[in-house]
């Protein structure tokens, strides 16, 4: 063989590298599910019966207009899954730009917020996109960077993705991205951060979901307040101790949501997403408690309880944010 031919054949097959490692560059990153036949069913045809049934369940629900946050539960589905579709039941009728997340990281610890790496969610109805372009501006922004490890296994946000999916079907894929951010401690820095997203989400219609549970109550959280001497005092006591936070919320009372959790010591674990988002710049116009329960009135089990609400906040968002609003109608 000469010098020609052993170049030519050098030449060529460097070329099917180059080109083979460039459709392997290309293939996108999928998040894997990790709760899926867990937490929530692993099959399509059952995950989907369950999240219809939860939203017809759910029923028709107040009239609302400019629904701009839901703060949801994010257990398993046996536990909150029907609170959280009173949230999703508002949902249906909103067309969002981009759907943010603001969830609580639950195994690796995080300082500021942390993104993901990938290009789409996966659950067992398919793939949920991830707005990359905003992920890289995000990523180069002091404070944000990306931890696949606190997102790997994360079940706060991939909890919330098959309703988003029976909702909007296809359009996950395709047209409506997720933003989703794990926040972890602000320090004192709770509206640099709400300014920073409040310019980088102009004028894209976005629709935040907050993820937390509330009250953790039970010797494995930590935290055994005395309600009484009976399963019945128990849940009032509970749910006094949340309605504390909660009508904090309602408020959009960040100062006094902070106070609230110093003062009790309540364990919610979304604290600083709750938090992040009472700092975003909204004019507020309607702020309801859609549904709440508890693990102990769900399944009569009240050595551990844990505690969940659905509430809605509408308005406007401002300084930033786009002033196109959605509407909430009644569903029939």
């Amino acid at each position: 063989m000469d010098i020609r031919s052993i170049v030519k054949k050098t030449v060529m097959v460097s070329a099917f590298l180059l080109v083979a490692g460039c459709i392997r560059n290309a293939e996108p990153i999928v998040r894997q599910p990790s709760l899926a036949g867990q937490w929530y069913p692993g099959s399509v045809g059952e995950l989907a019966f369950t999240v219809d049934s939860f939203l017809a369940r759910a029923g028709d629900v107040p009239e609302m207009k400019d629904v701009r946050i839901l703060v949801l539960p994010h257990a398993g589905y046996a536990y909150s899954g029907q609170i959280a579709a009173f949230g999703y039941a508002c949902a249906k009728s909103l067309n969002p730009g981009i759907i943010v997340f603001f969830a609580p990281p639950h195994r690796v610890p995080v300082r500021g917020i942390a993104l993901p790496s990938s290009d789409y969610f996966e659950t067992p109805l398919g793939r949920v996109k991830i707005d990359k372009e905003m992920v890289r501006e995000l990523g180069t922004t002091p404070g944000f960077a990306i931890n696949d490890e606190a997102h790997r296994l994360e079940h706060s946000i991939e909890i919330h993705l098959p309703f988003l999916q029976r909702i909007y079907g296809k359009k996950m894929e395709k047209e409506i991205p997720v933003l989703p951010l794990l926040v972890g401690d602000l320090g004192a820095n709770e509206e640099e951060f709400a300014r920073i997203l409040s310019r980088k989400l102009h004028n894209k219609n976005p629709l935040v979901i907050v993820s937390s549970d509330f009250t953790h109550y039970g010797p494995r959280f930590e935290f055994v307040p005395v309600f009484g001497k009976n399963v019945k005092e128990l849940k009032d006591g509970l749910k006094n101790l949340d309605m504390g936070a909660i009508n904090a919320i309602l408020k959009f009372d960040r100062r006094g949501f902070a106070r609230y959790v110093g003062t009790t010591g309540i364990t919610v674990c979304g604290r600083n997403p709750i938090s992040l988002a009472l700092a975003l710049p909204m004019h507020v116009s309607d702020a309801r408690l859609l549904k709440y329960d508890t693990s102990c009135a769900i399944t009569g089990e009240c050595d551990h309880s844990v505690s969940y609400a659905a509430i809605a906040i509408g308005g406007s968002f401002v300084d930033g944010f786009s002033a196109q609003s959605f509407s909430v109608s009644r569903r029939n």
